[in-house]
């Protein structure tokens, strides 16, 4: 019974706590909307290479995160077999993600119809692009608020140095979303 309470106890956290670790999972959230201010500030000297920078510094961010820091963090709290286990369910989650999106080749060589002109059909095939990224990152930002907001319950300096590390993710994010918008609307406004 003793045992139970202090188990109790440890896993308590007070309002400032909760209320902390929301703020600083709102805060490393918000750098998507930071990442697509410099889409409106900067668009006019914007493209396809800038992207495709952006994104690899994102993935490369979040690569090294996981393999430095949250896989070894997730074996010592849950152990190896669930870590495998989580990472092979996200991989297949991935995987039919994957396999339900359109090829690139089905975005990019649509038919115009008679009321289209092929600039029309590359605008819109941009804003499908768009679009899609933008669902991909809402589905892919979900487990990291959840990890940020539960690292910073768990130990507020691990927190911290992971929401960070989602912040600097995050930038190159919103720049993803916002500039294909932008490349498709020439409005900074719209992306």
């Amino acid at each position: 019974m003793e045992e139970e309470e202090n188990l109790m106890d440890r896993n308590t956290h007070t309002t400032e706590e909760i209320t902390f670790s929301l703020l600083i999972t709102f805060f490393s959230a918000l750098s998507t909307v930071f990442g697509g201010c410099v889409v409106i500030i900067y668009g006019h000297h914007t493209n396809k290479t800038f992207l495709a920078a952006t994104m690899a510094f994102c993935s490369g961010v979040m690569t090294y995160l996981s393999i430095m820091e949250i896989i070894p963090q997730s074996i010592t709290h849950i152990g190896q077999f669930h870590t495998n286990i989580f990472f092979f369910i996200g991989m297949l989650f991935f995987a039919i993600i994957h396999h339900l999106t359109p090829p690139e080749s089905e975005i990019t060589q649509t038919e115009t119809t008679s009321t289209e002109t092929p600039s029309t059909t590359v605008s819109n095939n941009k804003k499908l692009f768009s679009f899609t990224i933008a669902i991909a990152i809402c589905i892919h930002n979900v487990p990291e608020g959840l990890g940020v907001f539960l690292a910073c319950l768990h130990e507020m300096r691990v927190g911290l140095a992971f929401a960070f590390s989602i912040f600097i993710h995050n930038l190159p994010e919103g720049i993803a979303v916002a500039l294909p918008v932008y490349l498709a609307t020439g409005s900074k406004w719209t992306a």
